[in-house]
């Protein structure tokens, strides 16, 4: 995927702070996989047990400066060559902005269910892949955002 950062801000409704021109190859969510930061969108996901917004000042010393978030940094003068997208829910946002990436292609996307897998399934996918039918098989047990 390989967007400009108003594209994105355009496909996600979102309240830019920031006007610093950016072209956006990667998409990240864990700050320790982290590989090209003058490229990449980070998105402050909120869960039971951490929130993304702590990890910003690391990104930033790190490179990144594009990031969205539910909540401004209160300091977010400091970071004065950022780019930040403000959205009620980044989670949701970053479902949208997967969905628009998906409507770029015309073949289909198929989630196969574990009990399947399970009872003989492995047989099935044997023959799926052999006709063409499915291309890669991954068990995904985060099925938010489609990470193990």
């Amino acid at each position: 995927m390989s967007s400009s950062i108003e594209n994105i801000v355009k496909a996600l409704g979102a309240k830019r702070f920031g006007d610093h021109n950016a072209q956006i190859d990667w998409i990240l969510t864990d700050s320790r996989s982290l590989c090209f930061p003058e490229e990449t969108l980070f998105f402050a996901l909120k869960t039971k047990r951490n929130d993304g917004h702590k990890y910003i000042p690391d990104l930033y010393e790190r490179g990144v400066r594009n990031f969205v978030v539910s909540e401004l940094p209160e300091n977010k003068e400091a970071y004065t060559a950022a780019n930040f997208l403000q959205l009620a829910n980044p989670l949701k946002g970053l479902q949208k902005l997967a969905e628009k990436h998906r409507e770029q292609f015309l073949i289909p996307v198929v989630g196969i269910p574990l009990p399947l897998i399970s009872y003989g399934g492995t047989v099935m996918l044997s023959i799926m892949a052999s006709f063409g039918i499915i291309l890669s098989v991954h068990i995904n047990r985060n099925v938010q955002i489609g990470k193990d």
